[in-house]
């Protein structure tokens, strides 16, 4: 009996090592498995690779505002054109030498960027209208001290600003990289105190001066609008155009009758190009900086790379056996691409669109796909820098405020062109043509008797988690 007994434990004693042995054999091949698969890195795809090393396309330099941004705070009597030419140069040269893992010395870079604020700006500009721009023109006039002052304070930074009317291009020239340390200056608070002015300047009775002095703003703004290589340019330059469009709006309003008013918005009126509204090449300047931190996170120089002087050989095998930087561009490329979809939509579409697009974005993102196995840490860091298809919506959103704001603006116009009575805007708008429609319906825009405001729902770009709207509008 009591050999039965012991028999029977080391039975138990043979399977339990057994199942361990396995066990262990199965985890081990795993992990055999996991290194074979992520010996090999694929060759960058072409379109991910010509996509990661396209150029902005280049304006003749002495023709691109973009240089004079970087040099708005040179000290008096020195060209700020000319300083951001030196700057970008200097710059550009010193990140190629960072990615090539040869690094030279960037203490001429640092002195031109202090150099680029040795006149600081001075005063805050956020106050002198509401974040609505219901009614600018009676906000600037309350503020008048204030506005005055920061001209008299600000007097070299703001002709430098208005410098950048006479240049006919706009064209970023700087790489966009992730080492980009200094980006240009981007004169909110020299584009708000001018167009207070300009607004100071109709309440004085100089109206046709100030539409001209606004039209002015208007083309430049459009230029970078067209030009813009990157996210941040392009939304600056659509929200100070959609400033600028009230203020014409709120001026008309007020001034309708004065001969002249018309004709000197012309050049305000122009509908929008395709480069103009197009998002792609902004999104296209985000993969590259993201495709271009992948490719030299391996670079032990390079300071956004994986690893430091301290870095455990641990450390380093891992990561180089877990992450692949060609598999890794080739991926963010691919998501990339999905979401150029959005640019492509016209504005009542993108809803719809964004919908569509989503479920993919949760299966692209969800870290426990059943392809984790391979570049897992390149899949994990793609997945953390992608961009949802709302974020990408409400980024688009702006133009399209924007384009809408011009077709209110326009219709505003027309009211007042024809006369029509108060009474009868209704039926005037329901016989609008298509190019007067509000973009997100694309149907005619609606209309408030009681605020007397044409008006349609945009995309508020502050939005969280989904397209949340916000009412755009103008007065009659």
């Amino acid at each position: 009996m009591a050999a039965n007994v012991e028999l029977g434990k080391v039975r138990k004693r043979n399977i339990a090592l057994r199942v361990t042995l396995y066990i262990g054999a199965a985890l081990i091949g795993l992990v055999a498995l996991v290194l074979l698969i992520n010996l090999y890195d694929p060759a960058l795809d072409p379109d991910a690779a010509a996509a990661m090393n396209a150029a902005p396309s280049l304006a003749p330099d002495k023709e691109n505002a973009y240089f004079v941004l970087y040099g708005l705070g040179v000290a008096e009597g020195q060209d700020p054109h000319a300083h951001g030419m030196r700057f970008v140069t200097e710059n550009n040269a010193w990140m190629r030498s960072v990615e090539a893992g040869k690094p030279i010395d960037r203490r001429d870079v640092e002195a031109m960027a202090k150099q680029s604020e040795t006149i600081k700006w001075h005063g805050v500009t956020k106050d002198l209208c509401g974040e609505q721009r219901d009614d600018c023109l009676s906000s600037y006039v309350r503020n008048r001290a204030q506005i005055d002052k920061l001209a008299r304070d600000n007097r070299v930074r703001l002709a430098r600003y208005r410098s950048l009317y006479r240049y006919k291009n706009f064209s970023e020239t700087s790489l966009n990289r992730i080492h980009l340390n200094w980006l240009p200056s981007y004169t909110g608070t020299e584009h708000e105190t001018v167009i207070a002015q300009i607004a100071l300047k109709a309440a004085d009775g100089d109206v046709l001066g100030a539409l001209r002095d606004l039209t002015n703003d208007t083309e430049y703004w459009r230029r970078v609008l067209a030009g813009a290589s990157t996210l941040i340019s392009k939304s600056i330059a659509s929200n100070f155009l959609i400033r600028n469009y009230a203020l014409a709006s709120q001026i008309v309003a007020r001034h309708r009758d004065r001969p002249g008013v018309m004709a000197h918005l012309a050049g305000m009126l122009k509908p929008f190009t395709s480069e103009e509204k197009d998002y792609k090449k902004a999104f296209s300047g985000e993969f590259q900086w993201g495709a271009h931190m992948y490719a030299t996170l391996h670079n032990q120089q390079s300071e956004y790379g994986f690893f430091t002087g301290e870095s455990r050989l641990w450390d380093r095998a891992a990561s180089s056996m877990l992450y692949k930087p060609n598999a890794t561009i080739n991926l963010q490329h691919q998501w990339a691409v999905r979401m150029q979809a959005l640019t492509d939509v016209p504005a009542h579409s993108l809803a719809e669109t964004v919908q569509q697009i989503d479920g993919e974005f949760s299966k692209f993102t969800n870290p426990f796909r059943v392809d984790m196995g391979y570049n897992p840490v390149g899949k994990i860091l793609v997945a953390i820098g992608a961009s949802s298809p709302q974020s990408h919506a409400r980024y688009i959103g702006r133009v399209h405020n924007l384009d809408g704001y011009m077709r209110l603006l326009r219709m505003q116009l027309d009211i007042y062109g024809k006369k029509v009575p108060v009474k009868d805007i209704g039926s005037h708008l329901e016989n609008s043509p298509a190019d007067l429609f509000d973009p997100y319906r694309n149907q005619p825009f609606r209309w408030d008797p009681d605020k007397r405001e044409l008006w349609f729902e945009g995309i508020n770009p502050k939005g969280k988690d989904t397209l949340d709207h916000q009412r755009i509008g103008v007065h009659i």
